[in-house]
């Protein structure tokens, strides 16, 4: 302060003495004084603007403190930056207007994104604290837009940003942004519901790390929303949300929120890890694996993510494998790190004997992983120990873990010695051989252990190798013991006719060396009689396991036994000499022509097997059994040899596997007590398989009626299960529960089995234990040509029918097991068999890696399918169109349909792979490769300079134009699906309409009637092009191919189901499709006369799937209608539409909504049956709901400038709302309980509706206008219902609410509604609670509140207090509304 006079300073702003004294002045001073001082502040610094401030609330009075808000937030918050925190906390404290708040709100969250971060908490705490309910959602997604949190490594978070803070001071702005977020959800619940809903419906590839960090602050504020947290995330995951990246940026980049909230983060882990889908426990294993990485300054956090990881072995077996596995790669990724917790790893060594064989694999590798980067540790020594112990135990479990332990550690062995240089010829090449002699003795007398060690130490040197002088001393031992153990000399002048003990007929079979003689024969028959023998004598024994297995410690019975490692030994002697040699297997190419001996062919007839006594058949199968292994090793070890000779060797044996596996499915079902031998070397002893049993059993059980199964039924099923101790110990004679007799054959058959001239072969898909697994490479053999002959089993150098099935059938069930999304078992499933049995190999490659070895099949698969639908589409021409002719529909053309369909799913399952859109490489190549036979004028280099829309334009129209080369609605449905993939991932990837400058459409899908009046815009969207092929589907009569009737049955209505669903769930109109099927498809059916009726239109609707349509029609009409309200308001906001024009185009989505509605129960009052009334009971209810929040606010709004069409909305609803009262009336009548279950929702959801309808009349003075009236029960046919005394009384009356013709300004309405169990949500598993439970709330906010969601993808809206709503029943009276324009109100009422 100075002197007016002299100007000298008197006192100074900031002193003491002058604040109290401008304080006592603004107390006292009036309004001039107040200015002068406001005035002042304006050219004053920051500290002392903010003191005044922080006074000014308290020196204005009510009136004026407007005018103050104005001049303090327009001069200052913009041009003075430094002053947002003292300028927010004055506005708190002032007494403003709601108008005047929601205008300083508006303005501050404007400017959000230009805030400086040490602002932030401080912004973020006055939009919170100000967000009204009616905006929550509207200012919570501009929040989460325009908020970006600072990051510790930048120095400054907006684009405004100028200043340079400390990383330090960045970690804790966003500390407190998150506790500002946190403390606002638990003062204000709505907020909490906003965020999830905001976050819930932004697409996938809009998710911010910000995002993410909010969902965490949720989970840890408020606990009760926890499981909607988890179902949000499950729904990003699901649509295919690359959290990997997104993970990394939230936790790397905010250390200090993943520190403060690192609770919850780790539970967050594991629940998602616990998941039964596979995409949603590893978005949990993701958590785990970047909060360790992420972690590495501190080592406590490491250490809970550790014993986080390790206390998940208590967990089920998909979560002991998710987190063990876990456990490995940081094992191996951050070895130093992890050898801090080797006390606890070493600890969980107590728990092997509890994991299956490949949780222990997992746990051991981790655990060899640490013990081997340092071998002065107390952990290595214990391992050495450990791994002895188990080698030297007697029983198989702990012998097999300790094979398990020695591999390891050899391998992490070899990994640690070769980053530290070690040459051939130091120590760790004769560790490696004591280690490997050391297991070659503790296993030769137990051949399971023995040929899990040989499949072990062969993955380990395909995936990782071992030291060279290793393997070359390897190689040496192994070409010599199997040409002593397995391979004998041939002498041509007499060779074995028949096997030593049980004198079974041999024969010299498979012998490919043509030009020469075979010097050599596999002793196969011989070594199989041995084996057979052996478990004979074990079954007879009464001596304990243990005892068993210490009595085959001989030379006897390792010789008796040692066929089992026949696969195996091959397997890694092909292994040894592949590795040594570069690839080329010309050392041992000699096993790939040689013979074998195999049983006579007189006894592998029907009636030749069933001739021979019990022995001698088990006999039989196992070697047919040891032959297909063998064969299916020899493909795997010589298909990617590249000298003709070999190749011709290879295509011969892919037949003589066929040949083999289609007697065995012939003689299978002949000897049904017969347990073949587990070969599966990783299968668990204890492990129970599943057996297969004969077509005809099965076919004869389900040929019989549907119904309550005889009580009788569960004793007379026999045994269909064993496990795989059993199944190698069991005898080969008889079942484990008969007693061993002398009986002849010909008197134990028929007990045992049906007749011959009755059973069918045999499945051979349930004998995967018993099987070798084909490798990736195998698959290579597709690039062959096939010919479409199928009376050619053997087409030369030709790829037959039935050995392209054969390898498309394997190869779709890999990628099914890969890169399918299914959902896992229960942990209380009672079918406890291994579902990794025949994965074996391909677990040891990623996703990835499959998917980068498997997208060159794409171009065989394409030839393929090209030259059947070349075949299919000229027979079709050549008869004139006609699919249900003999020339068409026979069997020579089945199989080749059966390989076209396996042709249409192994494309759509590459194409299907839910991480597919981010590896660009991998996709770009494979639609390379089907856009080249798109456009075969066009050169590969012309097709690979295509941009990547119009490469999915390309597979589009690819598979598209097949539709008219299928003769079976299998084949469509797959088709259909392929379809949907595609459009799935140009969705991935951006692309909703096909390409403006796309090349000229080769084929043209059947044009669809209802959509021809559709705009250009819609018609290039993915969706319209989707509907159109699912409606030329639907619209196309499928016949059968034994008599050429009309499809139907079970499959064939599930595959209507299918297709519909598809339609209606892609579609973007999926509201008009519907309304089409109604007003064409159903009134062609109803007006159709006959036994049998049909719609022209749409010949798949007929009496067998009228049921499947309705269903699909009521469970998609009320997402149908979100889907048309949100369309509806986009197109307002665009247009500019005024109020009176947006709302009439709510009512027509809403007339038409409720015209199908109508339509389909009418359908069901003429043709009702169980499960016509099952579906609409059902599907009924959640229309009606949508109809009761957001359709009523619409006729209230419409029923005064409107009133002749609301009533007539009413009228048409009416007649609906009646017969599904009669549905429940009659449902109760017949004491059905899964009817009658769905009652008590319906009857709560029309008193709910009567109640809504009245206050809507109250509010628009028109309450008299209800007449009660009494309405009889009757049925769905008309008749009267019955009281218990028999008399035709009104027992169950019910109250009639009647409008008529209102005054001017009246309205008129009617409605019942109908609430049945609520729908399946695709997406969300929970939903969100909806804060206020009011129906008759203004439209005036319809804008600024979204109506309904624009997917059905997102999370509904349901009243909590449902629950707590009476359940009377209402059968004396019930409320309803009718329209009658005769009758005046006043006398009525």
């Amino acid at each position: 302060m100075r002197c007016c006079c002299c100007g000298q300073v008197l006192l100074s702003p900031g002193t003491p003495q002058i604040r109290a004294l401008s304080l006592k002045l603004l107390v006292r001073a009036g309004a001039l004084v107040t200015l002068m001082l406001v005035v002042a502040c304006f050219v004053a610094g920051h500290a002392h603007i903010t003191f005044w401030l922080i006074c000014l609330p308290w020196t204005c009075t009510h009136l004026r403190q407007v005018c103050w808000m104005q001049l303090v937030f327009r001069e200052l918050y913009t041009s003075r930056p430094g002053l947002v925190p003292a300028i927010l906390d004055s506005l708190l404290d002032l007494s403003l207007s709601d108008s005047n708040i929601a205008e300083v709100h508006s303005n501050v969250l404007k400017n959000l994104h230009a805030s400086e971060p040490q602002h932030l908490p401080c912004v973020m705490k006055f939009l919170l604290s100000y967000a009204q309910q009616t905006t929550a959602y509207q200012v919570v997604s501009e929040i989460r837009e325009k908020l970006h949190l600072p990051k510790e490594d930048s120095n400054g978070a907006g684009p405004s940003s100028r200043r340079t803070t400390p990383n330090s001071e960045h970690a804790d702005i966003a500390v407190l942004v998150c506790s500002t977020i946190r403390m606002a959800l638990l003062l204000k619940k709505y907020l909490v519901n906003a965020w999830l809903k905001a976050i819930d419906d932004v697409e996938y590839i809009k998710v911010r790390t910000e995002d993410l960090l909010v969902l965490v602050v949720v989970h840890d504020a408020v606990p009760a929303r926890r499981r909607v947290v988890h179902s949000v995330l499950r729904n990003k995951i699901r649509t295919g949300l690359v959290y990997d990246v997104l993970l990394h940026s939230a936790l790397a980049n905010n250390s200090a929120v993943k520190r403060e909230y690192f609770e919850s983060l780790k539970k967050l882990a594991g629940v998602m890890v616990r998941s039964p889908e596979p995409a949603v426990a590893q978005f949990g294993v993701a958590i785990y694996r970047t909060l360790f990485e992420t972690s590495q300054g501190s080592a406590s956090l490491q250490q809970e993510v550790v014993v986080a990881l390790l206390a998940h072995m208590g967990d089920d077996r998909h979560v002991r494998l998710s987190s063990l596995t876990l456990l490995a790669s940081l094992a191996h990724r951050h070895t130093a790190h992890m050898a801090r917790f080797a006390i606890y790893l070493k600890g969980s060594l107590e728990q092997l004997e509890r994991l299956s064989l490949q949780e222990s694999r997992c746990l051991l590798d981790a655990v060899c992983a640490v013990a081997a980067s340092d071998n002065t540790t107390a952990l290595h020594s214990e391992l050495a120990i450990h791994t002895r112990k188990m080698l030297n135990s007697t029983d198989i479990r702990y012998k097999r873990l300790g094979v398990l332990s020695a591999v390891l550690t050899l391998k992490n062995s070899f990994e640690s010695s070769a980053t530290e240089e070690c040459g051939e010829g130091s120590e760790c090449g004769g560790g490696g051989e004591d280690m490997l002699d050391m297991v070659q003795v503790c296993t030769a007398s137990c051949p399971p252990a023995s040929a899990l060690f040989m499949d072990e130490l062969s993955s380990t040197i395909l995936r990782d190798g071992i030291n060279l002088k290793l393997e070359r001393w390897l190689s040496g031992k192994l070409e010599e013991s199997f040409e002593n153990m397995f391979v004998v000399d041939l002498e041509p002048a007499s060779p074995e006719t028949a096997t030593p003990l049980m004198q079974l007929p041999l024969q010299l079979a498979f012998d490919l060396e043509v030009e020469e003689q075979a010097e050599i024969v596999l002793n196969l028959a011989t070594l199989v009689e041995k084996l057979e023998q052996h478990r004979q004598q074990q079954k007879s024994s009464k001596a304990s396991r243990a005892a068993t297995i210490a009595d085959t410690q001989n030379s006897g019975a390792q010789m008796q036994t040692i066929i089992l490692t026949l696969a195996p030994h091959l397997r890694l002697l092909r292994m040894l000499t592949c590795h040594l040699n570069n690839g080329d297997l010309t050392a041992i190419d000699g096993l790939l022509g040689c013979p074998v001996y195999y049983p006579h062919p007189d006894v592998l007839t029907s009636e030749g097997f069933s001739g021979l006594p019990p022995d001698q058949q088990s006999l039989v199968l196992s070697c047919l059994f040891f032959a297909a292994n063998w064969f299916r090793e020899l493909i795997n070890a010589f298909v990617t040899q590249k000298a003709p000779e070999l190749k011709k060797k290879v295509y011969a044996r892919l037949r003589n596997l066929l040949e083999v596996e289609r007697t065995l499915s012939t003689l299978l079902p002949l000897c049904p007590s017969y347990r073949p031998h587990v070969v599966a070397s990783h299968v668990d002893p204890d492990t129970t398989l599943t057996l297969p049993t004969p077509a005809g059993c099965s076919a004869a059980a389900g040929s019989r009626k549907k119904g309550r199964k005889p009580k009788s039924s569960k004793k007379s099923k026999p045994e269909t299960t064993v496990s795989a101790t059993q199944a190698s110990q069991a005898p080969a004679t008889l079942a484990p529960s008969q007693p061993s007799t002398s009986q002849p054959p010909a008197t134990q058959l028929p007990l045992t089995q049906p007749p011959q001239e009755k059973l069918k072969n045999c499945d051979l898909s349930a004998c995967t234990p018993f099987l070798r697994e084909l490798h990736l490479d195998v698959f290579s053999l597709l690039f062959r040509t096939m010919c479409l002959d199928v009376d050619l089993q053997s087409a030369g150098n030709q790829l037959s029918v039935l050995e392209a099935d054969f390898l498309l059938t394997d190869l779709n069930l890999k990628l099914a097991h890969v890169f399918g999304a299914a959902k896992r078992s229960s942990a209380l499933d009672k079918n406890t068999s291994d579902k990794g049995a025949g994965f074996w190999h391909l677990s040891l490659f990623s996703a990835e890696e499959v998917a980068s070895q498997t997208h060159r099949f794409v171009k065989p698969i394409c030839v393929h399918l090209d030259n059947i639908s070349t075949l299919f589409s000229s027979l079709i021409a050549d008869h004139d169109g006609i699919l249900d002719c003999s020339g068409v529909l026979n069997e020579r053309t089945l199989p080749v349909a059966r390989v076209q369909r396996q042709l249409l799913t192994a494309l759509q399952l590459l194409l299907t792979w839910p991480q597919l859109h981010a590896h660009c490489n991998i996709y770009t190549a494979m639609l390379v490769l089907v856009c080249r036979k798109t456009w075969p004028h066009h050169s590969m280099e012309e097709v690979q300079a295509l941009p990547l829309q119009q490469l999915v334009w390309g597979a589009f129209c690819y598979a598209r134009r097949q539709i008219h080369a299928l003769l079976e609605l299998g084949s469509a449905v797959l088709l259909v699906r392929l379809l949907e993939s595609i459009v799935g991932l140009a969705k991935l990837l951006g692309y909703e309409s096909v390409p403006e400058d796309r090349e000229q459409e080769s084929e043209e899908a059947s044009s669809s009637t209802h959509l021809s009046d559709e705009s250009p815009e819609l018609r290039n969207l993915y969706s319209y092009k989707l509907g159109e092929v699912v409606t030329s589907v639907l619209q196309r009569n499928w016949t059968t191919a034994a008599e050429g009737l009309p499809d139907k049955g079970t499959v064939y209505n599930q595959r209507i189901a299918v297709l519909l669903q598809c339609w209606l769930r892609t579609s973007t109109r999926s509201l008009t499709a519907i309304h089409h099927i109604c007003t064409t498809g159903l009134e062609e059916y109803t007006g159709s006369s006959g036994r049998d009726p049909v719609s022209d239109t749409f010949p798949t609707l007929n009496k067998g799937t009228l049921g499947i349509y309705v269903s699909c029609l009521l469970s998609n009409l009320s997402p149908s209608v979100k889907k048309a309200l949100a369309a509806a308001e986009l197109f307002n906001l665009s247009a500019d539409l005024s109020e009176e024009e947006e709302n009439r185009r709510y009512f027509d989505v809403w007339g038409s909504a409720v015209d199908v509605y109508t339509k389909l129960f009418r359908v069901v009052k003429q043709h009702h049956s169980r499960h016509l009334l099952s579906a609409c009971l059902k599907y009924a209810r959640p229309f009606l709901e949508l109809f009761l929040h957001v359709g009523m606010s619409v006729m209230d709004t419409c029923l005064r400038s409107r009133k002749d069409e609301v009533c007539k909305l009413f009228k048409t609803l009416q007649s609906a709302t009646r017969i599904l009262q009669t549905m429940c009336t009659e449902s109760k009548v017949k004491k059905d309980v899964t009817l009658t279950s769905h009652v008590p929702v319906i009857r709560r959801s029309l008193a709910t509706l009567v109640f809504r309808v009245k206050a809507m009349l109250v509010r628009h003075n028109c309450s008299q206008a209800f007449w009660l009236g009494v309405l009889k029960n009757r049925n769905l046919d008309g008749d009267i219902i019955a009281s218990q005394s028999g008399e035709i009384v009104e027992d169950a009356k019910k109250t009639e609410e009647k409008t008529h013709s209102a005054p001017p300004d009246d309205g008129e309405e009617e409605t019942e509604s109908g609430e049945g169990v609520e729908l399946e949500d695709e997406l969300s598993d929970v939903e969100l609670e909806e804060e206020t439970s009011e129906y008759n709330k203004s439209l005036k906010g319809m804008k600024r509140k979204k109506p309904v969601c624009e997917s059905d993808d997102e999370i509904d809206v349901d009243n909590d207090n449902e629950e707590t709503a009476e359940e009377e029943e209402e059968d004396d009276e019930e409320e309803s509304e009718t329209v009658d324009d005769g009758t005046d109100y006043s006398a009525s009422f």
